[in-house]
């Protein structure tokens, strides 16, 4: 059976008082599990089955409500697989185009949520500051916001005087939660959010960074194989250019979750249902090499909760983000931070000579 209760990770409602800052060692090994989580995502992306999709399927498969509240994952489908259109909009600085400052890789974005994390813990790790929270305000005011930032940069340049990233404001607080309002913006806050609390729960648990690279290493030794397998199904079917595999492995994923939705679990279940659901050259050999390749992470992840959170957790802030939300942040409402940023500037500028008190 596919759906398995996971072991929680923390009590549902549980108040954390403290919240644990991850030293050198756990970073170094945090990295390397990071690294991991996207070549694994990668040759699943290859295949045509985004990083939102393997989420959806974690939490669809996923039977323990308590943790998937202690990671801000839901069954309501709250990472949106579709890529709106890119839209350009001016900045209000004398009308250059500005796109959010996306991250140019996986790589990038890994490195970035480890130096907002840095900035986290030692302008704010008090207790008093939701981590989860102001890791997302950070990055906004570090990325999303700057109109200073440039990667040639160093850190000073980019995030000093007179931007004070570091520094959050009322105003950018009020700022902020207005634009994650907006279109895909709830999918970035969830995003966060989720990885921020997955880490932190997974470091509260021991952090046993070599039993998730085993597990990792599990995945990816099954999953050449499943993908091979995929593939050439594909490529008998005469599917072959990205374009159309990312397209049949869509219907795949529709198929297979309304499977699930239907109450199937057994895989004889869940390949007749799919079966029912797909035209003729799509049947047989593609849906139950499809299953296959699914199945091997979706079986791996299942029945190991604190796992599944810093699984979830990495690919959602890390490769998720960059795969589907680095391309739809100019579609946000980034006028309305640009039209307020430089009044915020000042207020933080104000808070940094201690006319103003942190919020």
């Amino acid at each position: 059976m596919i759906k398995k209760i996971l072991i929680g990770i923390v009590t549902a409602g549980m108040i954390l008082t403290t919240i644990p800052t991850v030293n050198a060692e756990d970073e170094i090994t945090l990295n390397e599990v990071t690294d991991q989580i996207i070549d694994i995502s990668d040759k699943y992306n290859s295949a045509g089955i985004t990083s939102g999709q393997l989420l959806n399927l974690i939490t669809l498969t996923q039977t323990d409500d308590e943790l998937l509240d202690t990671i801000s994952l839901d069954k309501n489908n709250l990472f949106d697989t579709s890529i709106p259109k890119k839209v350009n909009i001016q900045s209000s600085r004398s009308g250059d185009l500005y796109d959010g400052n996306p991250p140019a890789s996986k790589g990038e974005q890994k490195d970035r949520m480890k130096y907002i994390r840095s900035v986290y813990d030692n302008e704010y790790n008090d207790g008093n500051h939701d981590e989860s929270i102001y890791i997302l305000y950070l990055y906004t005011s570090h990325y999303i916001e700057n109109i200073n930032y440039d990667k040639s940069f160093s850190d000073e340049k980019n995030f000093g005087h007179p931007v004070y990233a570091n520094i959050i404001s009322q105003n950018d607080i009020d700022a902020y939660e207005q634009f994650y309002k907006a279109q895909a913006g709830v999918a970035i806050y969830k995003a966060f959010r989720t990885y921020t609390i997955g880490i932190k729960n997974f470091i509260e648990n021991g952090a046993n960074y070599t039993l998730m690279n085993e597990l990792l290493g599990s995945i990816k030794e099954n999953m050449d194989d499943e993908y091979s397998k995929y593939i050439t199904a594909l490529d008998a079917a005469g599917i072959t250019n990205s374009t159309d595999i990312l397209a049949t492995s869509a219907k795949m994923y529709n198929a297979f979750t309304g499977a699930l939705d239907n109450g199937k679990t057994k895989e004889e279940e869940i390949i007749d249902y799919m079966n029912s659901q797909l035209e003729p050259g799509l049947q047989g050999m593609v849906s139950s090499t499809y299953f296959g390749f699914v199945k091997n992470i979706l079986d791996k992840l299942s029945g190991s909760g604190a796992a599944t959170g810093l699984f979830s957790s990495v690919l959602s802030g890390v490769v998720y983000y960059f795969d589907t939300l680095a391309n739809v942040i100019p579609t946000l409402s980034l006028a309305g931070l640009y039209y307020s940023y430089q009044m915020r500037k000042a207020e933080r500028l104000g808070i940094y000579y201690g006319l103003k008190p942190r919020p």
